[in-house]
């Protein structure tokens, strides 16, 4: 990713269509966050709901922290973790309950996921929310090597009046069951499902924070896990792909196609996008199973991956320090045969493996071994707020 911050001359059009074309030709302006003490594995950008005309986003590291950032000021608004706190019930997978003096985690933090809670979900009493301070709350569950998924619960108050934020958060509950690191989540509104390094998953009630079932069949660490409707589809350095359903826990579709190990995957709108250390990316339909495109430009291991069906945008990170946006409109809509390049190159930004990478209607965040978190920004000097959903 290029560094640039001067100014852009831009034709007076809509917000939409300027993007659009930012997306497609634009060098972004780029900053890097620094703050964590160790690798950044792992980055959440909370939906795409604007508050205090900001945007936020969260990130976990092998320094054992998670933090929160602000998109508008560039700065850290709160560092969980390390801390110790009693009163934190552990949730076993057998169902037996005790209480653990923890405050996050003490391994590493590899996975996140973060909700903000509905707005009308807030108490409206003078002591939540006054008229010189908005409160929003959120959930955040976050996996480690310490074989445990922290449940958190967040605060984010903004002071109008000094145009400052005060976060807080802590551990409501902790989650047990693997005996190896957590490598990745997912959640809705009925399941999280997590994987490990134990070669399994595991899918726990959203509600009751219970364990619900234990899927086995890879023979190598689960490094990535994807969901819809219902449906899970867990990714191995087996090489293999499984598709379950996460209820009754039946294996519905074993996919194979790669040619060494599998690190990341995304499943949205009936697609499964798998990236392994084969340096490919894969499209399959997850009702036929069939592999529908192979994208090729990465150098190294396709570390992660974020898709975004709304406009087709598909992005990749690498171990070869690069972050690729491919165009993938048309497998959406039934053409197999299409673009099989990335559309964009951004290169430079980081000086070692990128391990995550997120974006939204306007930015591309991605982590990495230096330390850095890189924002790459499309639409500097625009509002794009109401674009956002």
């Amino acid at each position: 990713m290029g560094m640039s911050n001067s100014s852009h001359s831009r034709p007076s059009t809509e917000p939409a269509a300027i993007l659009t074309e930012h997306w497609d030709k634009w060098e972004p302006d780029v900053i890097q966050l620094s703050g964590h003490n160790d690798s950044v594995y792992c980055i959440e950008l909370p939906s795409s709901t604007t508050f205090a005309a900001d945007k936020f986003f969260v990130t976990g590291s092998r320094d054992r922290t998670i933090k929160m950032w602000s998109s508008k000021t560039a700065k850290c608004i709160g560092t969980f973790g390390r801390g110790r706190t009693p009163t934190s019930p552990v949730i076993h997978d057998s169902g037996s309950q005790e209480v653990e003096v923890t405050e996050g985690h003490a391994g590493s933090v590899l996975c996140l996921k973060f909700i903000w809670k509905e707005e009308n979900d807030e108490s409206n009493d003078n002591d939540s929310i006054r008229v010189e301070e908005v409160v929003r709350r959120g959930i955040m569950f976050s996996g480690s090597s310490d074989c445990t998924i922290c449940v958190w619960d967040v605060c984010l108050t903004w002071n109008i009046v000094e145009d400052e934020y005060k976060v807080d958060a802590h551990v409501s509950t902790v989650l047990r069951g693997h005996s190896g690191g957590v490598l990745d989540l997912r959640v809705d509104n009925d399941w999280i499902v997590s994987c490990s390094k134990d070669t399994t998953i595991r899918v726990w009630n959203r509600q009751t924070l219970m364990a619900h079932r234990t899927l086995r069949g890879h023979e190598g660490p689960v490094n990535a896990v994807g969901m819809e409707d219902g449906r899970v589809v867990s990714a191995s350095g087996d090489g293999k792909m499984i598709l379950w359903d996460a209820s009754s826990g039946e294996r519905l579709r074993t996919f194979e196609g790669h040619d060494r190990g599998l690190a990341c995957i995304e499943y949205s709108s009936g697609l499964i996008i798998s990236g392994s250390n084969d340096w490919k990316i894969k499209i399959w339909s997850a009702f036929t199973g069939k592999c529908l495109r192979t994208l090729q430009g990465h150098e190294a291991l396709v570390r992660a991956l974020a898709f975004d069906p709304s406009s087709g945008l598909l992005v990749s990170a690498s171990y070869d320090k690069s972050v690729r946006v491919w165009d993938i409109k048309d497998v959406l809509n039934g053409n197999e045969s299409g673009r099989e390049s990335s559309l964009r190159v951004f290169k430079n930004a980081h000086s070692s493996h990128i391990f995550d990478v997120k974006f939204d209607v306007g930015r591309i965040v991605s982590t990495s071994h230096d330390q850095k978190i890189v924002v790459a920004n499309f639409s500097c000097d625009l509002d794009d707020s109401h674009l956002f959903i």
